[in-house]
């Protein structure tokens, strides 16, 4: 189940300490709802994503996050973000699997 809403996002890549050649980690920013750490409606950028359950994106932190509306500004860009992303996720119902599958 998840347990918080994200709306409004859009995808963000942050490089992880590994230097230049490591592959960026993918996170999100949008406005969130129903998480214990965040008041409703504060826009947060999330740990990086690390497999999805269903519809629910999961990060290495272990937050579920739904998507809400994606930012319109981002859709323009990017059109057809959200089923490329739970695509590209993997699916797992396992906690530990934090890798992306490859693009195809």
């Amino acid at each position: 189940m998840c347990e918080a809403y994200l709306d409004n996002w859009a995808l963000v890549g942050k490089k992880p300490g590994g230097g230049q050649t490591a592959l960026p980690e993918i996170h999100l920013r949008g406005i969130v709802f129903g998480h214990t750490a965040y008041p409703d409606g504060s826009e947060i950028t999330t740990s990086h994503i690390a497999h999805r359950k269903g519809e629910c994106l999961v990060t290495v932190n272990g937050t579920h996050y739904v998507l809400g509306a994606i930012n319109p500004d981002y859709d323009q860009q990017f059109p057809n973000a959200r089923n490329l992303l739970l695509r590209r996720v993997r699916e797992s119902a396992e906690e530990e699997t934090y890798r992306l599958k490859p693009s195809l």
